[in-house]
């Protein structure tokens, strides 16, 4: 029988590894996250004015699912903040 561990907070982690207002500068940052073994995906934040494209990382259900991707991260230098979200 398998064990399913179920996330009973209902709540999704990110890594967040850049924002940048340049596309092509959020594509190297993920080239570089791919280097590392990991796949990035970039997301377009728009307002009135321009647009802002974040790379991140997961969505993780927890905290024990993204620590090899942080230590990943940690081997390479590379800063990064963790948000959470709501499924």
């Amino acid at each position: 029988a398998m064990n399913i561990v179920m996330n009973r907070n209902e709540e999704l982690l990110i890594v967040t590894v850049g924002a940048y207002t340049d596309k092509a500068a959020a594509e190297t940052e993920k080239a570089g996250i791919a280097m590392q073994g990991l796949q990035a995906r970039i997301s377009e934040v728009k307002n009135e004015v321009s647009s802002i494209w974040r790379v991140r990382i997961g969505p993780f259900t927890s905290l024990q699912e993204m620590q090899s991707s942080k230590s990943r991260l940690d081997d390479a230098g590379v800063s990064y903040s963790v948000i959470k979200a709501n499924k």
